[in-house]
């Protein structure tokens, strides 16, 4: 049967946020990655949290997305300030450093970002100058590949001419969380849909932690936006 999301014309998007495995976490549902300033290995376990949720600054973050239609994936970042103004605009998916540059989506199937395989696998929320608030990703999903994207290896910047031809693809969005969704750890089923998108979750499994409805045409690109909210550490909380 075709994914409920794909009949539905909904965009599922679930925020990860990783904290240190406890006893309690199955082994299945733990990431096994190197510490950058140790370089030893650890095992963390991604938690989901609804839209809205504050992140420290630090975090390590992943993406689940469920695109309603076949198309390809974009994700852009600017970051916020305390008085509402934006950064330049950073290409940060695709990049060759993560599933390859495959940007390719599919109609329901679970795209992870970073890829489980990739290194590392997770991003990191960093906040730069004193003003800086969080981040503001834009989601984009079109038909086709965007013209005048090279995939390179790393993050790229987006001219901001380049970002507001994007911008008129911005949709008014209904949302809706998944009630008692956040706080749920991954699940083998999300991990094994998850990795190199090779399936599709079904009914009876877990569902995207936030659902945007798309008002746009099949077959148009789309946009949506999602503000990150990122506190910064404090003395006492290094």
């Amino acid at each position: 049967a075709q994914p409920i999301l794909a009949q539905d014309g909904i965009l599922g998007v679930t925020l990860w946020r990783l904290r240190p495995s406890a006893p309690s976490d199955g082994a299945s549902v733990r990431l096994r990655i190197h510490e950058p300033e140790t370089n030893r290995p650890a095992e963390w376990t991604p938690e989901r949290v609804q839209s809205g949720y504050r992140f420290a600054d630090g975090d390590y973050v992943r993406l689940g997305i469920e695109s309603p239609r076949r198309g390809y994936l974009y994700v852009i970042d600017r970051e916020q300030r305390g008085d509402g103004t934006l950064t330049s605009p950073t290409l940060i998916f695709p990049t060759l450093r993560i599933r390859g540059g495959d940007n390719q989506v599919f109609a329901g199937r679970l795209t992870e970002i970073p890829g489980e395989s990739d290194t590392p696998p997770y991003l990191t929320l960093r906040l730069g100058g004193p003003s800086q608030t969080g981040e503001r990703l834009s989601i984009v999903i079109a038909p086709e590949p965007l013209p005048g994207v090279t995939i390179l290896r790393d993050y790229q910047a987006v001219t901001p001419d380049q970002f507001e031809s994007w911008r008129r693809w911005l949709v008014p969005t209904a949302r809706q969380e998944l009630k008692g969704g956040a706080g749920r750890t991954w699940t083998t089923a999300e991990r094994a849909a998850g990795h190199q998108g090779e399936r599709s979750l079904r009914q009876e499994e877990p569902a995207p932690q936030t659902l945007y409805r798309i008002p746009a045409a099949a077959g148009r690109p789309f946009l949506v936006e999602i503000p990150l909210d990122v506190r910064r550490a404090t003395p006492s909380s290094q």
